[in-house]
């Protein structure tokens, strides 16, 4: 039987790969690869062999910078280390911290701080000042609309915008952490927390919102090399402000296979409140072959443990 050279069978994924087959499929389940059934037998899989040999030069192109440039947007997985965050064995580290104790015990601005310079103890808050951003900015635009508007308002009022010494760039980010934060609230931030201000604009009744809003910022900080990270990163990479980088950010994560996928989970929750039976509602879902948005990251497979979290303190 003549075979399809576009694929590879499970023992030539393997050893293409240099590993086992175990190996093989656990590449499949966090989503590194693909796998599909064969035509006329079921029970066997295929392996995308061009999907393959990408995973396979991976490391070649870390040590070939050059090679790298021409694929790093080839898979949508770019080609590109971090020292901010790494995802093993099912967990967060950011900086070497676990991402989930720091949730459970820091504040987003001392995270911050550990994220932007290496150090859980610098104050980089101290370094912006207050905008007053909530009423007047375009309030008939959707929250992320308003944000990109503000942007360039932003941008027109820093001198310092294309400097791109750390300092200077980390007060252009509390600037924009301060201005998002206005249109959240409808107030300046200016005094306490991020959280508290946060919970002032948006649950001001809910005791314990500050915390929780504390941990979901933190665990939402970063991500490795999701699609609004990266674009940010190749925006700043040509010296651009970062007024305009975080713009690009914010236009990624409008997408919906981004940070619009809330949307879908909003809807998702809004239907099981209508029936008011979860278990009926996500029957009639996967009867329907639809997805489960918010559930199944490719990265987690025992399970999210940022999720696991922000549960665990709603409960509490």
């Amino acid at each position: 039987m003549q075979t399809d050279p576009r694929f590879l069978t499970a023992e030539g994924a393997a050893q293409t790969l240099g590993v086992s087959q175990a190996t093989l499929y656990a590449y499949v389940s966090r989503g590194l690869l693909r796998s599909e059934p064969v035509p006329g037998d079921p029970r066997a899989r295929r392996y995308h062999r061009v999907e393959v040999e990408r995973l396979r030069d991976r490391p070649r192109l870390r040590r070939q910078p050059a090679r790298a440039v021409e694929t790093a947007l080839n898979s949508g997985m770019p080609v590109l280390e971090s020292a901010i965050t790494l995802i093993e064995d099912e967990r967060l580290y950011y900086r070497g911290h676990d991402a989930i104790e720091l949730a459970r015990n820091e504040s987003v601005e001392r995270v911050a701080a550990l994220l932007w310079t290496s150090d859980l103890d610098t104050n980089v808050f101290d370094a912006g000042e207050g905008v007053d951003a909530g009423e007047q900015v375009f309030s008939h635009l959707e929250r992320i609309g308003r944000f990109l508007m503000l942007l360039p308002m932003l941008a027109a009022n820093d001198l310092a915008a294309y400097d791109v010494r750390p300092e200077a760039v980390i007060r252009a980010a509390t600037t924009i952490v301060r201005g998002f934060t206005g249109i959240v609230t409808g107030r300046a931030w200016r005094t306490g927390s991020l959280a508290e201000s946060l919970q002032h604009g948006l649950a001001p009744d809910v005791d314990g919102a500050a915390r929780l809003l504390n941990a979901a910022l933190i665990v939402s900080a970063d991500h490795e090399l999701n699609v609004s990270s990266f674009t940010v990163r190749c925006i700043a990479s040509a010296r651009a402000p970062l007024y305009a980088a975080i713009t690009g950010g914010l236009a990624a994560l409008s997408g919906p296979r981004h940070g619009a996928a809330s949307l879908q989970v909003e809807s998702l929750l809004a239907e099981v409140r209508r029936d008011g039976n979860p278990g009926a509602v996500i029957a009639q879902r996967m009867r329907r072959g639809e997805d489960l948005p918010g559930f199944g990251h490719r990265l987690y497979p025992g399970g999210d443990p940022r999720a696991s979290l922000l549960l665990d303190l709603l409960a509490e």
